[in-house]
């Protein structure tokens, strides 16, 4: 009876697979099975190994019911053998192998779980880079467990081309955006049973480098252009263009896949044992509505036949003309975005489109619109761009940014430039852009010029509030601003909060260093409470879901990062004190109460 091999204190047993990496057996310790990855110590570069040694060290923390526990690394003379737990199920690549594939609905169960194994493995700073269908199981009750983290770039050209992203055949680089690119080619496979690239391994690599992978819809007709668009921009050959998280991901995979299905997707949280793994950028709505495209509704035939034989035998009194319905103006460089909102709102409002910045800017000349609604990043000019033209040629029309993109430059630049109303998130849900959009039509007609009489500036003894724990700021505005205002001064938003009760102030001068939550939920409150009091807001590296939030829910009058300019600063402010005295922000009065913001 021959001896069984062993590694360290693992029995090797029968051989599971063979890779470029290395040899991949089932191995036992007595007690449980494993898996017992065996790779040569020279097809590993000492760089490399290096890596590997202190990414083993993290892995065995790496806690998820998505992620196949590693147990440890063994180095010998001759191997080194990487331990994790025996993975349950088959791989992903032989179950897509069957006839049968899965649905858009097991589609986002399969998803929502390797993206949720995602965000808890980036939590800890690993990234996996390897991510393809034969490291992905899926047991009978459709539970994914993923393999194999932190060991991609082990051996050099070992990667699978067609779920690699070109950043990893430029300059190697893994990191958080890398997986959600593999996600994303995975997602795509799932959706179309097609990789977004095939070919030869060269012309795999030159269409992964130059090539836009073909939509979605294009191989699979039911699909929803807000899922094409979802996963071409988890493709995004430019890293800083995709999704910034694989939380960010998961809502709009979960929107885009409603879409084209017609019916909600229960949205579940990913368990964690610690709360840093539940930390996530961008929160999780609940479930919305359906999120379809409205129909225009008809009468049935028996209730119209009524309306009209009541018509003709006692004719009704001459109803009053409606009035005209708001005109929105849509602009974006996608027809199928353009030709969505306007079948979403044509019942509502009389709707507008342009393809770009330059075709707004004409039809804003030749038939002004109440809103405008741009998106971000077109060719030629940006949204951002567009709305601060049109902030100086209609400077009463109401503007909105459309954007998918978590891009802090644009969503500065909207704030300081083009004084956006609302920032809305592509893909939208659309319950929620309806309600943005009424809001958005509410502020336009009370945008109308007021009377002559109200223009006139008024005396009033307005000042400023300045929210900082350093009096540095406080002190170099009472210098600017000399006797045209009192500038109080105030630690915290809740000292700020007492001192908007007892005085009249046209500006709130913040940073937010100070104490992040505090100042947006003041903010808010201002918003609500206090809409003439204008707010500016500091910070050295502002996150831009808060800069985001403070947009749709604060409107922030001006956002301006540090060292701040001190000229920029004092004329921000005066411009503030100005609009305050001559009424530019019209119809709520100040109500004092209520002015306490939540700081936990």
């Amino acid at each position: 009876m021959t001896q069984a091999k062993r590694i360290g204190g693992y029995e090797i047993g029968p051989l599971l697979g063979k890779g470029a990496t290395g040899s991949v057996f089932r191995g036992t310790d007595g007690k449980k099975s494993v898996t017992l990855k065996i790779i040569q110590p020279g097809a590993v570069a000492p760089e490399r190994l290096e890596a590997l040694r202190g990414t083993s060290r993290v892995l065995p923390k790496l806690r998820h019911p998505a992620i196949v526990p590693f147990i440890e690394m063994i180095e010998h003379d001759k191997a080194i053998c990487l331990v994790s737990e025996l993975a349950l199920g088959e791989p992903l690549a032989a179950l897509l192998k069957s006839p049968e594939r899965p649905d858009l609905r097991r589609v986002w169960e399969y998803s929502r779980q390797v993206l949720e194994a995602l965000e808890a493995a980036h939590a800890k700073g690993v990234f996996h880079g390897d991510l393809k269908p034969a490291n992905i199981f899926v047991d009978r009750q459709a539970r994914v467990a993923i393999s194999d983290f932190g060991l991609a770039g082990l051996v050099a050209d070992a990667g699978t081309p067609e779920f690699m992203a070109p950043e990893q055949f430029s300059d190697g680089i893994v990191d958080a955006r890398t997986d959600v690119y593999q996600a994303g080619a995975l997602i795509y496979l799932l959706v179309t049973h097609k990789a977004p690239f095939s070919g030869t391994r060269e012309e795999i690599v030159h269409r992964v480098l130059q090539e836009r992978p073909g939509d979605p819809s294009t191989l699979a007709p039911k699909i929803a252009w807000q899922l094409d668009w979802v996963i071409q921009r988890a493709l995004s050959k430019d890293p800083a263009d995709r999704f910034g998280t694989p939380r960010e991901f998961m809502d709009g995979l979960r929107l885009g896949l409603q879409e084209s299905i017609g019916a909600p997707l229960p949205v579940t949280k990913a368990p964690a044992p610690e709360p840093a793994a539940q930390e996530q950028k961008t929160p999780t709505p609940a479930a919305p509505a359906p999120a379809v495209k409205p129909a225009r509704t008809e009468a049935p035939l028996a209730q119209k036949a009524k309306i009209i034989a009541a018509k003709a035998a006692a004719p009704a009194p001459a109803k009053p003309a409606a009035p005209p319905r708001m005109q929105v103006l849509f602009v974006d460089d996608e027809e199928r975005v353009l030709n969505a909102l306007r079948t979403l709102f044509r019942d509502e409002y009389e709707v507008t489109t342009a393809a770009g910045g330059a075709a707004a800017l004409e039809a804003m000349k030749a038939n002004p619109a109440q809103v405008v609604v741009s998106d971000q990043r077109m060719p030629g000019m940006t949204g951002a761009e567009l709305l601060r033209e049109l902030r100086k040629s209609h400077p009463r029309t109401v503007r909105v940014l459309l954007t998918g993109y978590s891009d802090l430059a644009a969503l500065v630049g909207s704030i300081n430039e083009g004084e956006i109303f609302r920032f809305v998130k592509k893909p939208w849900d659309n319950d929620e852009i309806r309600a943005v959009l009424k809001d958005a039509v509410e502020a336009a007609a009370k945008a109308a010029p007021p009377p002559a009489a109200k223009l006139q500036a008024k005396s009033v003894a307005a000042s400023v509030l300045v929210i900082d724990n350093d009096p540095a700021l406080a002190n170099g505005l009472k210098r600017m601003l000399g006797a045209e205002a009192i500038v109080h001064e105030s630690a915290s938003a809740a000292e700020a909060a007492k001192i908007l009760q007892s005085h009249d102030v046209a500006a709130v001068v913040a940073d937010l260093r100070a104490g992040e939550k505090g100042i947006v939920s003041l903010f808010k409150l201002l918003k609500a409470k206090r809409p003439n009091t204008l707010s500016i807001l500091l910070s050295n590296q502002p996150d831009s879901e808060i800069v985001a939030d403070l947009i749709n829910q604060a409107h922030v009058h001006r956002f301006l990062s540090k060292p701040v300019n001190a000229k920029e600063l004092q004329q921000h402010v005066t411009d503030a004190l100005k609009r305050y005295a001559s009424g530019f922000s019209e119809g709520v009065a100040a109500q004092p109460d209520g002015l306490v913001p939540h700081t936990a």
